[in-house]
């Protein structure tokens, strides 16, 4: 099988299957963990993000103030 099969049978699972195989592959690439206080913080994030998913800032903010901060140093 190519990659391109690959791909197109991938891309034709159900949406929960692909987030799942994403995962998959991602964590056989770059296998990390989290402890207890980082698990608390990503779930109160995601918790926010879910009750008001339109409160979000643009990756274009993001890098901004990441530069703007870094300039300062």
């Amino acid at each position: 099988m190519t990659l391109t099969e690959l791909q197109q049978r991938a891309l034709a699972l159900r949406e929960t299957e692909r987030l799942a195989l994403a995962d998959a592959l991602f964590e056989s690439v770059a296998p990390f963990s989290l402890d207890s206080a980082e698990q608390a913080k990503v779930d109160k994030a995601l918790k926010a993000y879910r009750a008001d998913p339109d409160n979000v800032r643009s990756a274009d903010d993001v890098h901004r103030r990441i530069a703007h901060r870094l300039a300062r140093e």
